[in-house]
């Protein structure tokens, strides 16, 4: 693969923000996962532009595995100290110092891609010496997509300690 897919990682501070968050586990939860929560915030009346947007695998059963699924969790930035949402969490994300990995055209091979990124992220960290978070919560490995000029874009982060 092109070295030129991967940046080189970088030290990047993400500040504390407010994210209503969704979960499902199923063979591909991402997508309905995403247009599930875009949708529910959008007949909310919050403008998803320039919001921030996260998701992360989550541990799913023995079962669950050897049926094929995969759990995924996925955060939306919305405005503001506090909000009410019926029906979705709602909470605030401590943000932090995390090292990070962007990815050009993740989906144009995803299942070598991504993985790919991941596995140099955390070389990366291991040949430094980095100390990364250890913490088990939400939040400490991250993966974000957005648009950069005629393309999309992954960013794959992973929290360090201060």
């Amino acid at each position: 693969m092109s070295e030129t897919i991967y940046s080189q990682p970088y030290a990047v501070k993400i500040p504390p923000i407010l994210v209503a968050k969704d979960r499902q586990v199923g063979h591909n939860p991402e997508n309905e996962l995403i247009s599930r929560l875009h949708n529910r915030l959008e007949a909310e009346g919050i403008k998803l532009e320039n919001m921030r947007e996260f998701g992360f695998d989550i541990p799913v059963s023995r079962e669950e595995q050897a049926e094929g699924k995969r759990g995924y969790e996925y955060w939306v930035q919305v405005p503001g100290f506090s909000y009410d949402i019926p029906g979705l969490q709602v909470e605030s994300f401590k943000g932090g110092n995390y090292l990070a990995l962007r990815i050009d055209n993740p989906f144009a091979e995803p299942c070598a891609r991504i993985p790919e990124a991941w596995d140099r992220l955390v070389k990366y960290i291991e040949e430094q010496q980095i100390t990364a978070d250890d913490h088990h919560e939400a939040g400490v490995c991250l993966e974000e997509v957005s648009a950069n000029q005629s393309m999309e874009v992954m960013t794959i982060y992973i929290r360090i300690k201060d």
